[in-house]
C-alpha cells in the first residue's frame, strides 16, 4: 500500500499517463517462452539528445494463452511518445473485446485508439512522435505483426528473408498526403518528407503535422511452422544500410538471440562508418561537422550512379512482398541524418529452439 508522498507521485504518473511500470524484458515462464528465446541490444547515435527508442520484449499468459509480446518504438523529437506506447500499446490491444476472434482489427482499433490518447495529451507529451512495429506471438503457432513507420519485421524461413510489414514513405503515400491537404517534398540529396519534415507518412503523435498524416497500420498475419526459423525487428538504422536478406544473412548462424542482436547492430554499424569514410575520403560531404549545404546535398546526388556499382547499398522495400538479393545492382537510399548524425539502431530476435 502506498502512502505520502509515494502515493502523490503515484498519481502524478496515473495523470500523465506513465502509471504502468516498464515490461519485463526477461523470458517468460510459460511453456511456449521455453521454446522460443528471445533477445535485444540498442545503440545510441551521436546525437546530443536522449535516447528515443523504446522496446518491449516479453513473454505472459492471458486466458491460458501464451502471448509473446514484442515491439521497436522508434521516436523522433522527443522521447515521451515511444515511452508511452511502449507503456500501453499492448495494454491497449489486448483489452479490445474481438482480440481473440477479430485480432487484425482489434490491433487497428487499438492503434487508433492510442493514437488519439496520446495526441489528447500533447501538452504533457510533446510535439514529436514515434514509428512501431509490433509482433504478437500466440501460443507459439500465429504470429501478428502491425506497423506504421518504416521500423521492419522480418521473419526468416529455410535461410530466407521475407519482409511483414511495409515501409511507409511519404513517396509511396503522396496522393493520402496530399488529399489530407499536405505535400512531399524531394530535395535533391534528402529523402522525401511531408510537409518538408517528417520522413514518413505514418506515425503516433505529431501532432502538428497530424492532419496530413496517418496511424493506421498494416497487419500481418503468419503462420509459425517447421520452417521457421527466426524473426527480427528493428529501426530504419538497420534497413538504411542492409536490405532483409543481408540482415538474416548476418545471424543465421548465430544460435543465441541476445548474442545475434547484438551482432547485427555492429554489421551495420561497420557498414555504415564504412559509407562515412568513403565519403570523407572523397571529400564529398563534411561528417565531422555535421552540416548540410548545398555542396553536400549536390555531391550525394552526383555520386549515386557511381555508388550503385561498388557499394552494396539496399535501396529500401516499401512493400512486404519485396525482396532484395545482395547481389543485385543497388542504389543509394539512405537519410542524411544517418551519414551526418548517427541515428538509434535497435534489434529485436525471436528464435526457435526447436
Amino acid at each position: 500500500m502506498m502512502t505520502g508522498g509515494k502515493e502523490i507521485l503515484h498519481k502524478i504518473k496515473v495523470k500523465a499517463g506513465f502509471s504502468l511500470c516498464v515490461p519485463d524484458l526477461g523470458k517468460g515462464k510459460g511453456k511456449v517462452s521455453k521454446n522460443v528465446t528471445h533477445g535485444h541490444d540498442l545503440v545510441k547515435g551521436k546525437s546530443n539528445h536522449a535516447m528515443e527508442d523504446f522496446v518491449v520484449s516479453e513473454f505472459k499468459q492471458v486466458d491460458d494463452n501464451d502471448l509473446g509480446l514484442f515491439a521497436v518504438f522508434d521516436g523522433h523529437l522527443g522521447h515521451a511518445v515511444a515511452n508511452y506506447l511502449q507503456n500501453h500499446l499492448f495494454a491497449n490491444i489486448l483489452k479490445e473485446h474481438d482480440f481473440w476472434t477479430e485480432i487484425e482489427q482489434a490491433i487497428r482499433r487499438a492503434y487508433r485508439t492510442t493514437d488519439a490518447e496520446i495526441l489528447d495529451k500533447a501538452v504533457l507529451l510533446g510535439k514529436g512522435g514515434s514509428t512501431a512495429v509490433t509482433a504478437i506471438l500466440i501460443n507459439g503457432q500465429k504470429l501478428v505483426v502491425a506497423n506504421v513507420g518504416d521500423s521492419r519485421a522480418v521473419i526468416c524461413k529455410n535461410g530466407i528473408a521475407r519482409q511483414l510489414s511495409v515501409d511507409h514513405e511519404p513517396s509511396k503515400e503522396k496522393r493520402m498526403i496530399e488529399t489530407r491537404g499536405g505535400f512531399v517534398s524531394n530535395l535533391p540529396g534528402d529523402v522525401p518528407r511531408v510537409d518538408g519534415q517528417l520522413a514518413v507518412a505514418r506515425t503516433f503523435g505529431d501532432k502538428s503535422l497530424k492532419i496530413h498524416l496517418s496511424s493506421e497500420p498494416d497487419v500481418a498475419v503468419e503462420t509459425i511452422d517447421d520452417d521457421t526459423e527466426f524473426i527480427i525487428l528493428a529501426s530504419d538504422g538497420i534497413w538504411t544500410v542492409m536490405s532483409n536478406q543481408d540482415a538474416v544473412d548476418s545471424i543465421k548462424h548465430i544460435k543465441d538471440a541476445n548474442s545475434a542482436a547484438k551482432h547485427l547492430i555492429e554489421d551495420a554499424l561497420s557498414r555504415r562508418n564504412i559509407i562515412v569514410q568513403k565519403g570523407k575520403k572523397e571529400k564529398k560531404w563534411c561528417y565531422c561537422t555535421g552540416i548540410r549545404d548545398s555542396y553536400v546535398l549536390q555531391a550525394m546526388r552526383l555520386e549515386i550512379a557511381k555508388l550503385r556499382s561498388t557499394w552494396q547499398i539496399p535501396e529500401r522495400a516499401s512493400t512486404r512482398e519485396e525482396s532484395i538479393s545482395p547481389s543485385s545492382p543497388t542504389i543509394l537510399s539512405m537519410h542524411l541524418q544517418i551519414l551526418l548524425v548517427p541515428s538509434f539502431c535497435l534489434a529485436i530476435l525471436l528464435r526457435s529452439l526447436s
